[in-house]
């Protein structure tokens, strides 16, 4: 039975780093993210972005996040993949679970969430999940 839990994230370091740059302000850029959890879903993260801006500034990225931690009252670490796009000062970003990383109480996790925004200081994210081969 899946579950629907609301957190909030800070980010705690944003080390962004380009290694392709092309014409007009367009570039492909690796960053490397640290976060921190509360609410619903409480521990730490570090994610790694791939991002491709456009010339007007807007960009793509994908990207895979550990979180070490506990949903409620299960703790473990899990994997999740994101997918967003950064235009007009906000940023959407949709995740899903990788299946098969789930450790200790968070074995067998999978779920999706996401959540849309402009740069503030905290993050609100929603995320719907439930744990596979458990009663």
């Amino acid at each position: 039975m899946k579950e629907n839990i609301s957190a909030t994230f800070q980010i705690e370091e944003w080390d962004e780093k380009s290694f392709s740059e092309i014409e007009q302000g367009e570039k492909l850029t690796r960053v490397l993210v640290t976060k921190t959890f509360k609410g619903d879903m409480e521990g730490k993260s570090v994610l790694e972005y791939l991002m491709a801006y456009r010339s007007d500034g807007s960009a793509v990225f994908t990207g895979l996040e550990r979180i070490e931690g506990k949903i409620k009252d299960r703790y473990g670490s899990f994997v999740l993949w994101h997918e967003g796009e950064y235009k007009s000062g906000v940023v959407k970003t949709t995740f899903s679970g990788v299946p098969g990383t789930g450790t200790n109480e968070l074995t067998g996790i999978v779920g999706e969430g996401g959540f849309e925004s402009s740069h503030q200081p905290e993050y609100a994210i929603d995320f719907s999940y439930e744990l596979e081969n458990q009663a």
